[in-house]
């Protein structure tokens, strides 16, 4: 199955349980001031259950590159975190698996990311345990093949959030 986030409705991503009017900035009901989401990748590929693969373009004229090192513009590692976040919880969603962030267990960049580079990024996503958590690996690397980012992510599952 292939997600592209260009045909994709964006009022089916994972953060609009969370924030209503999802793709603005704006004011929640409580009074919060929010931005809009990133999307933090371009295409997900999951050729089976447990495995995926994400590319994100990195593009110059992304709002949040701007000023991120005036005179070097490079991807933000946070923003490489996210990618991962993203595409491990669409890839779950595919399957009916409705899961969220718990914890960063680890994160080691290798390189850098700028504009004009794509990102290209492989998911080894376990299956839930018994209290709903599941891990995610994930190694990103760039067009060159050089590897720029090794991240490890646990997330649980929403039902057992609500157990």
């Amino acid at each position: 199955m292939t997600v592209d986030t260009e045909t994709t409705d964006r009022t089916r991503t994972p953060h609009s349980a969370e924030r209503p009017d999802e793709g603005r900035s704006g004011v929640d009901n409580a009074g919060k001031s929010y931005a809009a989401p990133i999307r933090a990748f371009d295409t997900l590929d999951v050729p089976e259950p447990g495995t995926a693969v994400a590319v994100k373009e990195i593009v110059a004229e992304d709002d949040y590159l701007s000023g991120h090192y005036p005179h070097l513009t490079i991807y933000p590692g946070v923003f490489t975190i996210e990618t991962v976040q993203q595409a491990a919880r669409a890839a779950l969603a595919a399957g009916g698996i409705d899961a969220m962030l718990t914890d960063v267990t680890s994160v080691r960049f290798t390189g850098t990311l700028v504009p004009g580079d794509t990102m290209t990024t492989t998911l080894t996503i376990g299956t839930p345990d018994d209290d709903g958590s599941l891990v995610v690996k994930a190694r990103c690397h760039r067009q060159d093949g050089r590897n720029c980012a090794r991240i490890t992510l646990r997330l649980r599952t929403r039902e057992a959030q609500l157990r």
